[in-house]
């Protein structure tokens, strides 16, 4: 396995960063192809958050200088994100980052460093794999370098593939079921299959409405790279640092022609399938029913869950769409807003 180049590192696998946070209280799961020739990372990371600090890790995703880690690694007590991050490099230099994005919901936060041309260039190596293609009885590595001489390396296999694309409503569904238990120390960092090929980035497992962000999680989640890589893209142009909501979960029409009651359903060509809708919520009010077929989202088609993922995030929070519908093969128009998603709507 090649060396990497990284953000902090002691080692060619890692990256010292600390958070500085305010002393007061204070967006298809995505193609690969748009992210080919990412090359992954470990990084030594410490957070200082209020006195204290977390161990973490996280993955370089370019040269130019983006970065993927934990949301809630970046939060105070208050729910307030860090301001800067300082990241030292593999000669002791030093380096600034700031916060892009971020999505509570699945934990995943994007930051970027400030001056690219410390950063050293990205080997061949390691690439970006598809985890629409892994499957029950793949291996799973997980990697992570946090501060001081521990390393994370986890081995696991994986025992499912994500049962779904969309998180709005099932979020465990959502991610690479494995057996790895990634310690605090390689949160935020990749988790690859047996060829070096990153399928997932490891996070804080799905916590239940009403747990405060910095409470402490047992064991870890892996997010599907497919999924991560479809959101990084929309983090940069939203710079979101809240989840958009707008109270529905959607299916691929693919995945909905395998349900029974889909034989006698007109599936239109194109759209998702609105299989549930929270009540109450912007959707539920502007009339959506679970079983409408979503076709476009503020006049852009959808043709398929990454799709969907994507407009809700650079539409963004307080914009008011239009859903065009489709309701027992009759079309149909609503407005709702894009709202921030409530603390009682988390998804399971």
């Amino acid at each position: 396995m090649p060396a990497s180049p990284t953000v902090s590192f002691r080692s060619s696998w890692g990256c010292r960063a600390t958070y500085a946070t305010p002393t007061g209280p204070p967006r298809s799961s995505g193609s690969p192809a748009t992210t080919a020739g990412w090359r992954p990372t470990r990084r030594r990371s410490a957070i200082r958050a209020s006195g204290r600090r977390a161990p973490a890790a996280g993955l370089l995703v370019d040269q130019e200088g983006y970065v993927l880690s934990c949301d809630h690694l970046l939060r105070d007590e208050h729910d307030a994100l860090a301001p800067l991050v300082d990241v030292e490099l593999a000669d002791q230099s030093h380096v600034t980052a700031s916060i892009v994005g971020a999505e509570p919901t699945i934990d995943l936060a994007v930051l970027r460093i400030g001056d690219t041309t410390k950063l050293p260039p990205l080997p061949s190596g390691l690439e970006l794999g598809d985890s629409d293609r892994i499957d029950a009885g793949h291996w799973a590595i997980a990697l992570g370098d946090p501060p001081g001489p521990e390393r994370v390396f986890r081995v696991g296999m994986v025992s499912s593939s994500p049962q779904r694309q969309c998180y709005q409503e099932q979020l465990s569904a959502t991610g690479l079921q494995t057996s790895l238990d990634v310690p605090p120390g390689g949160l935020g960092g990749p988790v690859v299959d047996i060829l070096g090929h990153v399928i997932g980035l490891s996070v804080q497992p799905p916590r239940a409405a009403g747990t405060a962000i910095q409470a402490p999680a047992a064991g870890s989640f892996t997010l599907p790279i497919n999924l991560v890589a479809n959101l990084l893209e929309a983090l940069k142009v939203s710079q979101s640092r809240s989840s958009p909501w707008l109270g529905i979960s959607v299916l691929e029409t693919a995945s909905f022609r395998r349900r029974p009651e889909a034989v006698s359903v007109t599936i239109p060509p194109s759209g998702v399938y609105v299989d549930d809708v929270f009540d109450p919520s912007p959707a539920s009010r502007a009339g959506v029913r679970p079983g409408d077929f979503l076709l476009a989202l503020g006049g852009h088609e959808l043709r398929s869950v990454g799709d969907f993922q994507t407009w809700l995030y650079q539409l963004g929070i307080g914009t008011d769409v239009k859903l065009r519908l489709l309701r027992n093969g009759a079309p149909l128009e609503v407005v709702a807003p894009i709202e921030v998603r409530p603390e009682s709507a988390r998804p399971r």
